[in-house]
């Protein structure tokens, strides 16, 4: 069995206002299939789209197994009231030391803040509990709901505030005919102390 690299009294669940996040289980991947293929919340990237059983299914076996290892993964975020499962948010390592930064709610839970509520929720646990990671997202320009998720979670959007920018595929995104736009990777530590100028620690 692997040793986690992290504390044993590292609780894995969240509670929020509106949101209790909890690791994934076989019996969300109905849900997690539906929130994966849902063509509405893929209209500036249709290509990311999951609409294989199978490879929902390994995607998903692959997050459990992350949990399993390390103590710390996605959390799928049910209703806090109601226990219906609305979305998905947490932190998965990425290269040594840093965290990727996820968060994608249903269509029917967008529009009431949930998106911000869960990823501030993530960046604090990572905060107390990650403190040496880095934490990192990848926003892509003109998508405003992300945008403001990551700066209600500290990752502050660099056309406004600026970041330490750390990574960026030009022209990755269509946004329309003629309109290509890069995708940015910005990136700040889990303890929100400063980076230096490429992202190092």
């Amino acid at each position: 069995m692997t040793a986690r690299a992290t504390p044993e009294a590292m609780p894995d669940t969240i509670r929020t206002r509106h949101l209790t996040l909890r690791p994934p289980v076989p019996d969300d991947d109905d849900f997690l299939y539906a929130l994966h293929s849902d063509p509405a919340l893929y209209g500036l990237a249709p290509w990311a789209r999951v609409t294989d059983r199978e490879e929902l299914e390994a995607m998903t076996a692959a997050w459990r197994a992350t949990w399993q290892e390390h103590g710390f993964g996605y959390f799928v975020a049910d209703d806090a009231d109601t226990g219906e499962p609305l979305g998905l948010a947490g932190v998965r390592p990425a290269d040594p030391g840093r965290l990727n930064l996820t968060c994608r709610f249903a269509a029917a839970a967008q529009g009431r803040g949930l998106g911000r509520e869960s990823a501030r929720a993530v960046v604090v646990f990572a905060a107390e509990w990650l403190p040496d990671h880095v934490v990192e997202a990848v926003i892509r320009p003109g998508h405003e709901a992300s945008i403001r998720t990551a700066e209600a979670a500290g990752l502050p959007f660099y056309a406004r505030q600026g970041f330490v920018e750390v990574g960026r595929i030009p022209g990755g995104i269509r946004v329309g005919a003629g309109d290509d736009r890069d995708d940015v990777e910005m990136v700040r530590r889990a303890d929100g102390s400063p980076l230096v100028a490429d992202g190092r620690r």
